[in-house]
């Protein structure tokens, strides 16, 4: 339910960010960011973390990190863009990258923090979109 909730105001907000019309029970949903490989997800992660990410996995370990290496070699201008503290997470152990926003917050939270974690994460979404899209589609790899 949390994710199908977001899903309808980030749509009611900026209709034009995603054809979505159905979320998957899982722990994430992602929205499109204009390239394969490349993802704007909301997700919950271990040790009650709630995040906005981009999430890069393009099928290619070396792709990902050298789009994880050229995107933080302008993290000054995108970090002051999006407005929030920014983690850059590489993963050098992983095949994925992914540079994140994050809050506290689980899926088992009451009802009204629930809430405040729909409404943190649909500006971010946004930002994250408007931040990210160009410098995604840009990228030489």
């Amino acid at each position: 339910a949390f994710f199908s909730q977001l899903l309808d105001k980030v749509k009611a907000r900026h209709p034009n960010l995603t054809s979505a019309t159905k979320v998957y029970p899982q722990s994430w949903f992602n929205f499109p960011v204009g390239r394969v490989g490349f993802a704007i997800a909301s997700a919950f992660g271990q040790n009650n973390l709630f995040r906005v990410e981009l999430y890069i996995d393009t099928g290619e370990k070396a792709k990902n990190k050298a789009a994880s290496d050229a995107l933080y070699e302008d993290r000054e201008a995108i970090e002051a863009s999006i407005g929030h503290p920014v983690v850059w997470q590489r993963l050098d152990g992983k095949q994925s990258s992914r540079i994140y926003c994050g809050t506290e917050g689980s899926i088992d939270d009451d009802p009204q923090h629930l809430e405040e974690l729909q409404e943190w994460a649909l500006d971010l979404v946004w930002a994250f979109r408007k931040v990210f899209r160009p410098r995604v589609q840009k990228l030489r790899l």
